[in-house]
């Protein structure tokens, strides 16, 4: 079957794109933006103070960690002080 010289040039152009696509999803998608959130950290969110204040963005927090219940004696003597 012969093929036009455009006919061609539509096949090629598409089967890049369609390489491209799967590229995009399965490799930097999949694989690479994670590492690099990971990688990053904290600079993933930095954004400059003069954006910050004209967006009004409260600063990011670290994280902290939940307060522990209490638990064993000083459960039983706090109950018992709140009765």
């Amino acid at each position: 079957m012969a093929t036009t010289c455009g006919a061609l040039a539509v096949k090629i152009l598409s089967t890049g794109l369609a390489v491209g696509i799967i590229i995009d999803a399965t490799i930097i998608r999949g694989v690479l933006a994670p590492a690099l959130v990971s990688l990053f950290g904290r600079l993933n969110s930095w954004i400059p103070d003069p954006v910050q204040r004209l967006l009004r963005i409260s600063p990011i927090r670290s994280h902290t960690t939940p307060a522990t219940p209490r638990t064993g004696q000083h459960a039983r003597e706090s109950s018992q002080q709140s009765r």
